[in-house]
């Protein structure tokens, strides 16, 4: 299956990277089971790209990866010449594309997504196509790859429908062990709950999302509460 995905410069009227001079918009496509068309099952085409490390991670350790993710924007109208050329330049308009989220992981090969990849990390669902949403997880490797990998998530549909996102900023870090010590992690509890969740804190702001990425509440936090 062929696999779409755009460097976009904001010159050519693509919104603006968070940093540097372009961002990545990656796009997939879910086609539902139809015998009459000669689709026997259903057909996912999960765009991907990966990311080339200096070295392979090393799994006695632990990584931070964080990135940024933006919501798809709603076409027509179009910003410029140059975007309406390459929205309907792939099967579709452009009109029918919607947004979604992105999953992360490791992989040994440049251009593997499958079952020698480890998946690590599901985004959330982009609250909005004008600001850049902040992501972030912690993992320690269970093999020692050398590449990140962005892929696009696709849910189970009842027909064809396409999805898109803006991703930028992809960031590294190995984790020193004195700063993933309990202390440092928030709780959370019960799972599952009924009636009441607390959760303990050491940061100063918690936000509370849905699966589809709709903030419910947020609230400034007192350390330890």
């Amino acid at each position: 299956m062929k696999a779409v995905f755009l460097a976009l410069l904001p010159t050519l009227g693509a919104p603006p990277p968070l940093d540097g001079d372009w961002s990545i918009s990656i796009e997939s496509r879910y086609f539902p089971a139809d015998p009459s068309e000669g689709i026997n099952e259903d057909v996912i085409q999960q765009s991907a790209f990966s990311m080339a490390l200096d070295e392979p991670l090393d799994t006695s350790k632990t990584y931070q990866l964080s990135y940024y993710i933006k919501g798809f924007p709603s076409y027509p109208p179009y910003p410029s010449e140059a975007i309406e050329v390459q929205m309907t330049g792939i099967e579709g308009t452009g009109a029918d594309l919607e947004t979604y989220g992105v999953k992360v992981g490791t992989s040994p090969l440049r251009d593997s997504f499958g079952s020698t990849a480890q998946e690590y990390h599901s985004s959330i669902l982009p609250p909005s196509e004008e600001e850049w949403t902040y992501q972030s997880f912690t993992f320690q490797p269970s093999q020692a790859h050398g590449y990140i990998y962005c892929q696009m998530n696709v849910p189970v549909c009842e027909e064809y429908r396409r999805f898109a996102c803006f991703v930028d900023n992809f960031v590294l870090s190995e984790v020193s062990s004195s700063s993933v010590t309990p202390s440092n992690q928030p709780k959370v509890y019960p799972n599952p709950f009924a009636e009441a969740l607390h959760i303990e804190t050491n940061g100063s702001r918690i936000g509370i999302y849905d699966v589809m990425g709709k903030l419910h509440h947020e609230q400034e936090v007192l350390s330890g509460n």
